[in-house]
């Protein structure tokens, strides 16, 4: 389905400031008396209209019965309906640089334009990969397809030949770009700078930066790169998800607000997809004291969270913490002094180069930002 031609509709108690995130996704919103054309509609009471695609949000403290999503952020909303509307499972978010992603990506659906996704295992890459193919229209389209290329299947350039072939007018998603051969990196390039409508939109996946690709490809997609952010830096997105998670699994079951800050805390070294499994072992938590209907309290996350860290992993775990912690730390001395990152380094009581080095490690340095310093 074309996102061009998406158009929701929005029920009585809409929130009033929903109709802009709409608008920035390119969907059209239209009046109620043409609810029976919308490709979702919005339901904000409980009313459950004879609709096809419906979608039923509500406020926090507002539930009248089962509803599909629990918020009042105006972003979560916005990016639920666009995927609904799509026919994907719901986009959810209420980090405003995780829905400045989604509106980014979304706008390049018009065409083949090359897109790079980068971050961590589990953040929503591949989720973001399979929007932008629905909303470029091929999804709909009997050749459109949506076909993936790994590393450790790069027998050369035959299988990316026929992998190529067989996407045709569709997506080809190639995942960890810079450990595949310099061979099939310079195809891949190819292909990208290509005029050939047919040959597919290439989608790069990748956990590292773009430093380590040939560079034809690294320059071909420097202007195309999108962080993802990790779930750990989304806090607001864990209440949001472990609920809808949570409603999918075991709606009879609640999450106490003590479980909430809970999970809060806890790092989430696989970020989403880790996140789903200790919610999925909450909904069927059976142990002596749990009840299968009722609230899911602080001590039941702590031990489901205690049996989800691997010792084997704990570094990994320490590790998280600790990049996070440096992170926070620079943005907050560049926020302080207006982008100076000069005088940021003296703010923090390290030398320029320590300050720039620190910057690398957090992911913060990006090819255009270094040749533009």
């Amino acid at each position: 389905m074309n996102a061009g031609l998406l158009k929701v509709c929005l029920g009585v108690g809409s929130p009033w400031d929903l109709r802009p995130f709409m608008e920035r996704l390119g969907v059209e919103v239209i009046p109620f008396a043409q609810r029976n054309r919308c490709s979702v509609f919005a339901d904000f009471v409980g009313a459950r209209p004879p609709i096809d695609r419906l979608l039923t949000i509500f406020r926090p403290g507002h539930e009248k019965g089962q509803g599909d999503l629990v918020t009042d952020s105006a972003e979560a909303a916005a990016g639920a309906l666009y995927s609904k509307a799509l026919g994907l499972d719901l986009f959810i978010t209420a980090t405003p640089e995780m829905f400045n992603v989604l509106c980014s990506v979304s706008a390049l659906r018009a065409g083949r334009a090359a897109v790079c996704l980068r971050g961590e295992n589990g953040t929503g890459r591949r989720f973001l990969a399979s929007i932008l193919h629905a909303a470029s229209g091929l999804s709909s389209s009997a050749s459109g397809k949506i076909n993936t290329f790994y590393p450790a299947t790069d027998a050369g350039a035959p299988i990316l030949d026929a992998l190529v072939a067989a996407s045709r007018y569709g997506t080809l998603v190639v995942y960890e770009p810079e450990k595949l051969r310099r061979q099939a990196q310079h195809q891949i390039a190819k292909i990208i700078e290509s005029d050939d409508a047919a040959l597919p939109r290439i989608i790069c996946v990748t956990s590292a930066g773009v430093d380590d690709l040939a560079d034809d490809l690294r320059w071909t997609l420097n202007n195309a790169v999108f962080d993802i952010q990790p779930l750990r830096l989304r806090r607001n997105d864990i209440s949001l998800l472990s609920g809808h998670f949570l409603n999918r699994r075991n709606p009879k079951r609640t999450f106490s607000q003590d479980a909430i800050k809970k999970l809060k805390s806890y790092v989430f070294p696989g970020n989403i997809r880790e996140l789903k499994a200790i919610v999925a072992r909450l909904a069927s938590d059976s142990s002596p004291g749990a009840k299968a209907e009722g609230v899911i309290d602080d001590r039941m996350v702590e031990r489901a969270l205690s049996q989800a860290i691997d010792p084997a992993t704990a570094g990994k775990t320490i590790k998280l913490i600790m990049g996070a912690a440096r992170r926070d730390a620079l943005l907050g001395a560049l926020a302080a002094s207006g982008g100076n990152r000069k005088m940021a380094a003296k703010n923090l009581g390290i030398s320029l180069r320590t300050f720039q080095y620190h910057m690398k490690l957090a992911g913060l340095v990006s090819i255009r930002s270094r040749r533009a310093a």
